[in-house]
């Protein structure tokens, strides 16, 4: 039986959120507004704010997902095991805009551009068959990856662990391996993300 996406179900206002962040003005959401309303596409208030040039699609993944309390990362090749990359079709992550990074104690970390899509975290929990929880990225990110990673081979959960702890040694001293993967166990996103930070 799959599992079910850990996703919160919070009703967010795209406006208010970049608003109360300065991001823009009461003034640019209201243009936008207007804009949406006479263009007669089917387009999201962000998607014309970005077309504005009022804001960035960084600045508005990263305020968004801040409003979900999802962690925002730059996705790099280095964060997604080749045992999980291929739990999805390539046309349902093309289609959504959707990667799946790593697995650790049977939950699926999945880097999404989407974050008010409740349904399509559970159809990617039905498809992979395990909980999932979500990281929010930008989609040129993993479009770039999903190119990458469907001509060469992604390295595995192993290998991006084994890059961590060397990471992690060289800043600290000596690494208990236990003591990561029980860290990883509360939160495999924050390890993992925490480290292509650093080392980007």
């Amino acid at each position: 039986m799959a599992g079910a996406a850990e996703t919160t179900t919070k009703t967010v206002r795209v406006g208010d959120v970049l608003v109360d962040r300065g991001l823009i003005t009461s003034e640019q959401v209201d243009q936008a507004i207007t804009a949406q309303k006479e263009s007669g596409k089917r387009q999201l208030l962000g998607e014309i704010l970005i077309e504005l040039g009022y804001i960035s699609q960084e600045q508005l993944t990263e305020a968004l997902a801040d409003a979900y309390s999802t962690p925002f990362a730059r996705l790099s090749s280095r964060l997604v095991d080749g045992d999980v990359f291929n739990v999805l079709p390539r046309e349902f992550m093309e289609e959504h805009d959707v990667l799946p990074m790593f697995k650790v104690d049977g939950m699926l970390t999945v880097a999404v551009t989407d974050l008010t899509n409740f349904f399509l975290c559970d159809e990617i929990a039905q498809h992979a068959g395990c909980p999932v929880q979500v990281v929010a990225v930008l989609a040129d990110d993993i479009r770039k990856i999903i190119e990458e990673l469907s001509q060469d081979e992604a390295p595995s959960f192993d290998e991006l662990f084994a890059d961590a702890e060397s990471a992690t040694a060289t800043e600290s001293g000596d690494v208990d391996r236990s003591d990561v993967e029980d860290l990883g166990s509360d939160s495999p996103v924050v390890k993992l993300v925490n480290h292509a930070i650093h080392s980007a």
